[in-house]
């Protein structure tokens, strides 16, 4: 009987048979306008009263901050101004509210959202968009992303990003009582960013290449920018914050995430990065949910996966609510999250979702889940030999180590860094890793820093090595593999800790076709530098397809750098001998076969990001360990004209040098006329030394150009020259010139002219659509009465195309006009939205007009790009000029010559700098002596003054 009681408890509450669970909300209202403290309090009061346990409290959010923070301004919402103090604390406030009603707050942070979709863009000059606009992530076309048509990002790869989310995270960990911190927009918007200088370069001082060269390595590193400072953030909150988790909120279908998204959520939770994870299954699909949540749950890897729920999509349908959460406890996630709080308590009102929740989902409270891995239970640090090298780099240094061992098994490596040897108090380490090399960037070149590498648990239990090794960064370092000086004949030098040991010809499973004879020795005559050199005599059995590989020990040493040059000096006799380089990743890899055309020593080298490579054995012909090297696994030898083979090797090295490649580049790709400039456009440069400055040659002739000097530079991806119409014809080439002054040399010229005039209009596509129709074959003129300052003018009015009378080609533009008010009457055929662009106003606008000799009266308008009028336009118009005549006439309005006037006191009645353009507005129309007229306007021409001479400028 007992048993059945207890079973009839459980089927009505569901909650105390069901154990724990997170109930969790992001509570978006509290970052919106009118999240004041009367909000917040009614807002906490329907959490507790609706058993909500866990609330997603929006903290940092579009780079603003609902606390007073010392990194980012104030919540615009809170005030109404960007960076103004409200004079209370929200998130103190909220934490005060929540704690009391037995709720745990995660600040939740949205990390790399700088700003949202087509909202007008923030003008405080306190906002990260505009005191760094460096920090917005760069397409590949070299233009700073904007928030047209998505959320405007911060670059993950930015090291200042990642410090002001780091230094944030632990603002917020120091001064507030919160239960965890819940990250969001944790990925990039897509794969097609940030083509930034900053990044670039990075990529390119880990790997050596561009990313085109690597792509499944381009997309790789920038999730690991992701990854990395998640465990930097980790490593730094759990040592003085045991308690606060970390969750994030991820992608929905977790494959897109990695691939799309570029996050890595799988790799967080296997490597215990995140507490848990929130993925954002918005639909009301159930198939999709089931699908989306069943992938998540087969990949936690021992970490919470709280599905999140749309219920802002639901509509107020509480039968899809139902079935998400209860399908939700069928996969036991031990919880869900619900987005948003609006969508439950619209204006603090608790509605049917909310109502239903509680009387049939959220029946009773019920405690949030145990993080079990929070509960300490092991507190001996993992055994680690410490730091083992550093070596230095161009502005950085790479540090290595030997794994440690721990029963806790996952261990991340703290690494502190100083510029004072033996200062520092390991508080908190400068950085973390979960590998055991680590790439230590924007150091100062010629400076001495100090490592000291621990490592620890999982719980935080962190050895207490003291063994520290300096390095001093240099834009040039060389490695020694081997200089024979060891002076043993044990496969040379026979210690690894002196150099290389290379194995027996024979040993190796790759060689084939030599004699017994074959051998290994060192010689003290006729050395490169030094003592001794290692000499190579090889007996060819097969000297057709025999080979030799003198492969290096198993335990092969290491080429520090891939991203370097690798060298050695050979003693050759001239007998047509080749031999190659091999090197080792995750396979063999070998450089192109060089052959001995040469008696006597000679310094061979490759520099291994350029150099093309042969796979071996499984290699796939390339090296993908960069700036963290490989294994140089020996020299592969394949026979002459002769059946002996004899060879002398010294001094093989692994170097470091400046930058003496100039960008790939592959020169000018158009240039267009626009009205009044000429606009040249290329795609990016690639190079390891950003940024790239453009520099542009301009001649009057193909052969002519001068490269001492360019015309001009630029860092876009684009120029436009503005310059009067010509009769010249004008020539242009672009290089690629990087920050350490290599300028590439390509002649690619393209060329612009003669340009004696430029067609505004001449109405030959035929379309009766306001003209022709088309913005990329002329102008489309409005309807007469789609102005709202036309008046007096009937709906009858009209545009039309017509065949006759025309002055050239087969069509002309009508304009029929009806006037209702003959003395006020007025009609602006105005060419909004698009208007035609003038870059350059030292020209002649002319047309030709059909008059009916019945005192009609025309003007031209234009929209002055500077600006300086009232309303933030500036309209400029010319006199009225009165059609007179019958039949065709050309009018000319010389821009330079003619009279302005403010049209409706928006201008200033002139055009204060003729090279800052504007654009063309329309055409203004006054009756005459008749109700009714018919125009008829063909071939409106930009063209120079007669004798105007040529102006180039830049700009």
């Amino acid at each position: 009987m007992k048993y059945f009681i207890i079973l009839m408890i459980c089927l009505v509450s569901q909650s105390p048979c069901m154990g724990d669970e997170f109930r969790g909300i992001w509570a978006w209202s509290t970052f919106e306008t009118g999240a004041s403290a009367s909000h917040h309090e009614n807002l906490f009061d329907d959490l507790g009263n609706y058993h909500f346990n866990n609330v997603m409290y929006y903290t940092v959010n579009i780079g603003m901050a609902n606390y007073p923070s010392a990194l980012v301004p104030w919540n615009e919402s809170l005030t109404g101004e960007i960076g103004k103090d409200p004079g209370w604390n929200p998130l103190a406030t909220a934490i005060e509210m929540a704690h009391s009603r037995g709720i745990l707050v995660h600040a939740k942070l949205n990390i790399y959202l700088a700003w949202l979709v087509n909202k007008p863009l923030p003008t405080s000059p306190l906002h990260p968009v505009n005191a760094h606009p460096e920090w917005i992530l760069v397409g590949r076309d070299g233009k700073m992303m904007s928030n047209d048509g998505e959320h405007l990002f911060f670059n993950p790869c930015h090291p200042e990003v990642q410090n002001l989310v780091y230094d944030y995270c632990l603002e917020i960990a120091n001064n507030y009582n919160v239960d965890g911190l819940h990250f969001d927009y944790i990925r990039f918007p897509n794969t097609g960013y940030s083509w930034d200088p900053v990044t670039l370069n990075r990529f390119w001082a880990r790997y050596g290449k561009s990313p085109d060269s690597l792509p499944n390595e381009w997309a790789q590193w920038r999730r690991d920018q992701i990854t990395n400072l998640l465990i930097r953030i980790k490593t730094a909150i759990r040592r003085h914050h045991w308690n606060i988790v970390l969750g994030a909120d991820v992608w929905a279908d977790r494959t897109s995430g990695v691939n799309g998204a570029l996050q890595d959520m799988e790799l967080w939770r296997e490597r215990k990065i995140l507490d848990f994870d929130v993925p954002m299954l918005y639909t009301t699909d159930i198939g999709s949910f089931d699908s989306w949540l069943s992938d998540h749950q087969n990949h936690t890897h021992g970490r919470f996966v709280f599905p999140g729920i749309a219920a802002h999509q639901m509509g107020g349908n509480t039968s899809f609510l139902d079935e998400q959460i209860t399908l939700s406890r069928d996969h036991h996630t031990s919880g869900v999250v619900i987005y948003k709080d609006s969508a439950l308590f619209p204006n603090n009102v608790p509605n049917a979702m909310a109502e239903y929740l509680k009387t049939n989902l959220f029946i009773f409270p019920t405690d949030s889940p145990i993080f079990p891995w929070k509960t300490k239970t092991e507190f001996d640090p993992p055994d680690f030999l410490g730091l083992e090298s550093a070596e230095p780099r161009n502005k950085g240094a790479v540090l290595r180590w030997q794994p440690g061992s721990d029963s806790t098994l996952l261990i991340t490596y703290t690494i502190y860094q100083n510029e004072i040897s033996g200062l520092d108090d390991f508080t908190t380490p400068t950085y973390a890793a979960q590998d055991t090399q680590f790439f230590v960037e924007g150091l100062e070149n010629g400076k001495t820093y100090y490592f000291i590498v621990r490592a620890e648990d999982e719980f935080a239990n962190e050895d207490h090595n003291t063994k520290e090794i300096s390095v001093t960064p240099s834009e040039t370092s060389t490695f020694p593999l081997e200089n024979f000086e060891a002076g043993t004949d044990n496969y040379w030098n026979g210690n690894h800790e002196n150099g290389i040991i290379f194995q027996a010809p024979d040993h190796s499973p790759y060689t084939s076709g030599i004699d017994d004879s074959t051998s290994l020795v060192l010689q003290n005559e006729n050395v490169h530098s030094g003592s001794y050199a290692g000499s190579i005599s090889i007996k060819w059995t097969d000297p057709v397809n025999g080979q030799c590989f003198l492969e290096t020990d198993p335990l092969s040493p290491l080429c520090p750098d891939f991203t370097g040059w690798f060298s050695l000096w050979i003693y050759g006799e001239n007998d047509g001998t080749r031999f190659a380089p091999v090197f080792r990743d995750d396979a063999m890899e070998r450089t192109p076969f060089v052959t001995i055309d040469w008696t006597g020593w000679k310094m061979l080298e490759w520099f291994l990001p350029q150099t093309p490579l042969t796979g071996l054995y499984g290699g796939d012909g390339k090296l993908a360990g960069g700036i963290f090297g490989g294994e140089f696994a020996g020299i592969l030898i394949l026979p002459g004209a002769s059946s002996d083979s004899s060879l002398l090797i010294d001094d093989i090295e692994n170097q470091i040098r400046q930058d003496v490649f100039p960008p790939l580049f592959s020169g000018l790709e158009t240039v267009s006329s626009l009205t009044g400039s000429a606009k040249l456009s290329w795609s990016m440069a690639m190079d390891a030394s950003n940024p790239i400055t453009y520099n542009i040659y301009m001649s009057s002739s193909p052969a002519g150009f001068n490269f001492s000097v360019p015309t001009t530079t630029t860092k876009e991806l684009e120029f436009t020259f503005k310059f009067l119409p010509s009769t010249e014809t004008r020539y242009f080439i672009v290089r690629a010139e990087d920050a350490c002054g290599n300028e590439e040399t390509n002649e690619l010229v393209k060329s612009l002219g003669p340009f004696a005039e430029e067609k505004l209009e001449d109405f030959e596509s035929g379309s009766a659509s306001y003209w022709n129709g088309n913005h990329s074959q002329g102008i489309i003129f409005e309807d007469p009465n789609y102005s709202g300052t036309t008046s007096g003018l009937d709906d009858s009015s009209k545009w039309e195309i017509v065949t006759t009378p025309t002055i050239a080609g087969n069509y002309a533009g009508k304009l029929y006009l009806k006037w209702t008010d003959m003395q006020n009457g007025f009609s602006r055929a105005t060419t909004h939205p698009q208007r035609p662009v003038l870059s350059d106003l030292r020209v002649i606008i002319s047309a030709w007009i059909y008059g009916a000799g019945d005192d009609t009266q025309i003007a031209l308008n234009l929209l002055d790009d500077l600006h300086e009028g009232a309303y933030e336009k500036e309209y400029e118009q010319t006199l009225y000029i009165t059609i007179d005549w019958i039949g065709w006439r050309k009018l000319e309005w010389d821009l330079m010559k003619v009279k302005w006037i403010s049209w409706l006191s928006y201008g200033t009645g002139t055009l204060e700098d003729p090279s800052a353009g504007a654009h063309f507005d329309g055409l203004f129309f006054l009756p005459g002596k008749n109700l009714e007229t018919s125009l008829f306007l063909d071939e409106f021409v930009i063209h120079a003054p007669p004798l105007f001479p040529q102006i180039w400028m830049i700009y």
